[in-house]
């Protein structure tokens, strides 16, 4: 991939797309805000200062995106202006990707903006997205993380180790998650996606010896069962569970997670997931 020039890369609606591939148009730089803090603070009448209550939040932040436009003649103009609309306006979130971070995607809205007629064909304008997650995550999940490497998408950033080879199947007991995003993976108060495939032979009980999160599944599997623990909520072959679980979910601490798995013979289990960035 060619890095002297940025590009801007978007997918709309199942469709993807380079921005500079339209005829006059150039991308031109893009600006992600910092984090956004949200915090709970409470004064006391007899102490000084304020206290933070609870953890402090990540509110949503905006991307800015610098265009530039030259017209063939004053038609050429008119349909591009509306060929631009036609890209960055959707009903769902567009994915935002540009080529100085290529692993890494954001989910936006564009904001409405204005344009700046520099004579009777040219123009430039910002576009602003808003960014409701907060959060940047990785091109794929965890268990296609060898397309990253496979397309040499991957990049400094995103807190992938040097030298490791990572896997998120395992057939063992005993391995080791890991989970390189900014923030602790936690899929019951902030909803973060994580599925968990599960197959095998038993009864399993799933534990993240880290932090001491685990799930138990109270009936056997079969051979022919999966088992996925969609966030909080499991299913057996596609069916909700919940009563025969223990109500449990795992949470992923950044960097390395030692899970145990017992109960269950002929293991095969997969961790699913999108890394998250500030």
């Amino acid at each position: 991939m060619d890095f002297s020039k940025p590009k801007l890369f978007a997918k709309v609606d199942g469709r993807s797309f380079e921005f500079d591939e339209m005829d006059g148009l150039h991308f031109l730089d893009l600006r992600v805000d910092a984090p956004q803090t949200r915090t709970n603070l409470q004064s006391n009448d007899y102490q000084d200062g304020s206290r933070q209550q609870g953890p402090i939040l990540f509110g949503a932040r905006t991307v800015a995106a610098d265009f530039y436009f030259e017209a063939n003649d004053l038609h050429d103009f008119e349909l591009a202006t509306q060929e631009i609309w036609r890209r960055l306006y959707s009903r769902n979130l567009i994915e935002l990707r540009w080529s100085r971070m290529p692993g890494i995607k954001m989910a936006v809205i564009a904001k409405p903006f204005e344009q700046t007629r520099l004579n009777w064909g040219d123009m430039k304008f910002t576009v602003e997205f808003d960014m409701p997650s907060g959060y940047r995550q990785s091109l794929v999940k965890s268990d296609q993380l060898q397309f990253i490497y496979d397309e040499e998408l991957s990049q400094i950033g995103m807190n992938l180790p040097n030298g490791e080879d990572l896997h998120y199947r395992f057939k063992q007991t005993r391995f080791k998650v890991y989970n390189p995003s900014d923030v602790v993976i936690d899929p019951y108060w902030q909803k973060h996606d994580l599925d968990i495939i599960i197959k095998g032979q038993g009864t399993p009980t799933m534990t993240n010896l880290t932090n001491n999160y685990g799930i138990v599944l109270n009936r056997a599997l079969t051979a022919n069962d999966t088992l996925i623990w969609h966030g909080v909520h499991p299913l057996l072959n596609g069916a909700s569970c919940e009563r025969a679980t223990n109500h449990g979910h795992l949470q992923l601490e950044k960097g390395w997670n030692d899970i145990s798995i017992t109960g269950l013979s002929n293991i095969d289990v997969t961790f699913s997931f999108p890394f998250l960035y500030l």
